[in-house]
């Protein structure tokens, strides 16, 4: 079931990734539920809660609910489907990487030549 749900999510984000709309998608807050080491380190997602307190209840219910964490998250969601935002990502200045590419080939380039010419 996981791997439908990622496969469509993919399908979702490779929609997106056209530069269509964000209608109906917003960013929103929910309480994450995870399962624990027995550490109390992060282990893997359970699902996400709108409803905190709903949340801590489903945590409650769980056989083993001491193995089970539970943390903030901000989604990118239309109530259907929801993408977890992290850390802002570093965007490149593509002209100014284009730029810096184009000199370095100019300069291998001229590298080479001397080199040809025995320099």
């Amino acid at each position: 079931m996981l791997a439908t749900l990622n496969n469509e999510a993919n399908d979702t984000l490779r929609d997106l990734a056209g530069g269509v709309s964000l209608e109906g998608f917003a960013i929103e807050f929910y309480t994450e539920v995870y399962s624990t080491d027995r550490h109390g380190s992060k282990g893997e997602s359970c699902g996400y809660f709108k409803d905190e307190s709903l949340a801590d209840s489903f945590i409650r219910s769980l056989p083993n609910s001491a193995g089970y964490g539970k943390g903030s998250a901000f989604l990118l969601t239309d109530g259907k489907i929801a993408f977890v935002l992290g850390d802002p990502a570093k965007l490149i200045d593509e002209e100014k990487a284009a730029f810096t590419v184009g000199q370095a080939v100019v300069e291998n380039m001229a590298s080479l030549r001397l080199r040809s010419y025995g320099v």
